[in-house]
C-alpha cells in the first residue's frame, strides 16, 4: 500500500468535498463513521502493518470516511500529523 499519510492527504479532502456537497454529514454518515472507528480499532492491523492487502484497502476506505466525517466536528481531526477541519 502506498504511503498511508500521502494517500490520506489526497483522499480525505475529496471525501470532505463530497460531504460538503450534500450539506455536510447527516446522521447516517455519523453512524457509519462510528462503525468505521470501531472496525479500525478492532481489526486495523492490516492497515497499519500490512499483510492482507484487500482487508487493508477496506479499512483504508473506512478510515478516509471516518476522518472526513470527524473533520466536521469543532476543531477538526488530527491523524498522523495531518489536520483536517471542515465547515458545512
Amino acid at each position: 500500500m502506498k504511503d498511508l499519510a500521502e494517500r490520506l492527504t489526497v483522499d480525505v479532502p475529496k471525501k470532505i468535498d463530497e460531504l460538503k456537497a450534500q450539506g455536510g454529514p447527516n446522521e447516517a454518515d455519523q453512524q457509519r463513521a462510528r462503525l468505521a472507528w470501531e472496525k479500525i480499532t478492532k481489526d486495523g492491523k492490516p492497515l497499519m502493518f500490512g499483510g492482507d492487502d484487500v482487508k487493508a484497502e477496506e479499512l483504508y476506505v473506512e478510515l478516509v470516511y471516518g476522518l472526513a466525517v470527524t473533520a466536521f466536528n469543532r476543531g477538526g481531526v488530527k491523524f498522523f500529523g495531518l489536520n483536517w477541519e471542515a465547515v458545512k
